[in-house]
């Protein structure tokens, strides 16, 4: 990926709590990999010895909103900025429903669908926003965002939404 100009990978999810992905022992935090490729890993905090996944897609749809507040703030107390994701297809609650899939994959994909946008919007207002290049831009360098220096003010909570 470095040789091909890319600067940042954001795939890593350190946690074990899902059936089809996460690293457990991967750093939660950003960190640059030996071939000079920076990653910065989807959002955890840690509860009861464990990485509880906060970064948003199905998170973000099932988890109470004051429970995502919480962890974007103990992050940012931790000096960490949150890193969010949602999928293009959480904004359409009037997506087709698949018949037939089971009952987990239901839940995971349609629970809570019709929130996101003004769950999103209710972050939006109490926190920073900001592309990862302005975020990390002290991690990446000034050119990465063509600026020299971020539009995220210092102090401010942060948030990135890829």
């Amino acid at each position: 990926m470095r040789e091909q100009g890319i600067k940042y990978d954001s795939s890593v999810f350190p946690l074990t709590v899902h059936d089809r992905y996460g690293i457990n022992d991967a750093e939660r935090f950003a960190h640059q990999l030996p071939n000079g490729l920076w990653e910065f890993p989807m959002s955890t905090v840690v509860w009861r010895k464990r990485n509880l996944p906060v970064a948003g897609g199905g998170y973000f749809r099932l988890y109470p909103l004051a429970l995502t507040r919480r962890a974007i703030r103990r992050l940012n107390n931790e000096g960490q900025p949150a890193i969010i994701y949602l999928h293009p297809w959480e904004f359409d609650p009037q997506q087709p429903r698949i018949k037939g899939a089971p009952l987990l994959t239901r839940f995971r994909h349609y629970n809570n669908i019709g929130k996101v946008t003004s769950r999103l919007d209710q972050l939006l207002q109490e926190f920073a926003f900001g592309p990862m290049c302005e975020v990390f831009a002290d991690y990446l360098g000034a050119e990465q965002n063509g600026t020299e220096e971020s539009k995220i003010e210092p102090g401010a909570t942060r948030i990135s939404v890829e």
